[in-house]
């Protein structure tokens, strides 16, 4: 069963998500930046299978930095899922960001 779930910084999915990230896109990571950023995760039987960074600005801006996907988990329904979960985790935290800016996250 795949599940979504926001990472806490300096967690275990956390450096999994990154790891994922560092793995597929092949780029350096700065651990003092992603600290600051918000991540979100897929994860199945304890395996991070994709992740998704943003960066939350003032004004209810959203820059989406990264998002990967294990290529056999890269699908409509895993997409769809983990837009849903951030979806619902910014509505459900008021105030970090309008629903109406989430709503153009595509």
């Amino acid at each position: 069963m795949i599940t979504a779930l926001q990472c806490q910084p300096h967690s275990q999915e956390f450096f999994a998500a990154i790891a994922l990230r560092k793995q597929l896109l092949h780029q350096p990571i700065n651990f003092y930046r992603e600290a600051k950023y918000q991540t979100f995760a897929l994860i199945e039987e304890q395996k991070v299978i994709a992740a998704v960074t943003l960066q939350l600005y003032a004004g209810n801006f959203v820059h989406i930095r990264q998002v990967v996907f294990l290529p056999e988990y890269q699908n409509a329904a895993n997409e769809r899922l983990l837009k849903n979960f951030i979806y619902s985790y910014f509505q459900s935290h008021p105030g970090s960001i309008s629903v109406k800016t989430l709503a153009k996250i595509n």
